[in-house]
């Protein structure tokens, strides 16, 4: 009998990504709470491996979307369709998150292909990103 990866066409080591990935979020996850004081916005356990989103109070997410682009580090603050919008996501506030957070929410989301070194070079350059966005 078949199991599930083979009938719906999944890599076999799916679950070996996974854990790679929730691994290298989590990682990120931590830096960016205990070194800028942004904030988990979510379920801490029950989200995809390969995605973060976290609130900056008092920052604006188009600015430090803006910061990280200028770093080659590619994030969002809203959906695709609302690309360039500057107000809080719908979605965040359907969620009843505080309007302050949600207007400082970043998405982060990681790939097969991102390596520690990616996470790295994304905790190397918060503190450049958050210092223009204060601005």
């Amino acid at each position: 009998m078949l199991g599930w990866a083979k009938l719906l066409n999944l890599p076999e080591d799916l679950a070996e990504r996974r854990e790679r990935l929730a691994e290298l979020r989590d990682e990120l996850v931590a830096t960016l709470q205990t070194e800028t004081g942004a904030t988990l916005v979510g379920h801490p356990d029950r989200r995809l491996p390969g995605y973060a989103m976290m609130g900056f109070p008092e920052l604006s997410g188009a600015d430090l979307v803006q910061g990280f682009a200028d770093r080659d580090i590619a994030v969002s603050s809203g959906s695709a369709c609302h690309s360039g919008d500057r107000s809080p996501s719908r979605v965040l506030m359907e969620m009843d998150i505080d309007t302050n957070l949600a207007f400082g929410a970043v998405r982060f989301s990681l790939g097969r292909d991102t390596t520690s070194e990616d996470v790295q070079y994304v905790k190397d350059q918060l503190g450049r990103v958050l210092e223009e966005a204060r601005r």
